[in-house]
């Protein structure tokens, strides 16, 4: 799971300021009874832009996707054929809750529910996730959201070959410097 800290003695409970929105953050962050694992330090780097620029784009911006993003999609090796994975971001899901919470959710079918995971991982999900929460990952392809107002997170695959290499979750904070420059953590 994730743990949060607030200094404000007057902030609102966290389970009231997520509200329905755990449900997604479930899917993302609550797949096993044991938690998950943080493989890496953070890295930190600055940029010169506005940090709601970054938040918004996590949550409800898939549009960027096959412009901004094309580079690095046309090297990686090609684990979903693209009229399947253009089709799941046409008919993807954009989901804003209360408090401006946000996810964009991009699935399809595959032959075996939780393709993209590996084998050993899949008895879990059965046992922590709702069955409308299986649903939406056994076909996740890609998903990104944002805690409003400045914690995002994207779940992506891990380039191979074959389906069932893995997927990573990467969280990013978007900490404001300034106006016009914030830092990535």
């Amino acid at each position: 799971g994730l743990i949060f800290a607030c200094l404000d003695p007057a902030a609102a409970e966290l389970g009231d300021y997520l509200g329905d929105f755990r449900w997604y953050l479930d899917i993302f962050f609550s797949r096993t009874l044991g938690g998950m694992q943080v493989m890496a330090p953070p890295q930190r780097s600055r940029v010169r832009t506005n940090w709601k620029t970054a938040a918004v784009n996590f949550g409800v911006d898939n549009q960027h996707v096959f412009t901004t993003h094309i580079g690095p999609f046309t090297v990686q090796p090609v684990t979903i054929p693209w009229p399947q994975r253009l089709k799941a971001m046409e008919e993807g899901v954009q989901v804003v809750a209360e408090d401006s919470h946000c996810v964009s959710l991009g699935f399809t079918e595959f032959e075996t529910p939780f393709e993209l995971y590996p084998e050993e991982m899949r008895p879990h999900y059965h046992k922590v996730l709702s069955p409308d929460q299986q649903k939406i990952m056994s076909g996740l392809i890609s998903g990104a959201g944002t805690l409003f107002p400045n914690l995002s997170f994207l779940e992506r695959m891990i380039p191979s070959e074959k389906h069932g290499a893995g997927k990573t979750v990467i969280l990013r904070l978007w900490q404001p410097i300034s106006a016009d420059e914030m830092e990535i953590i």
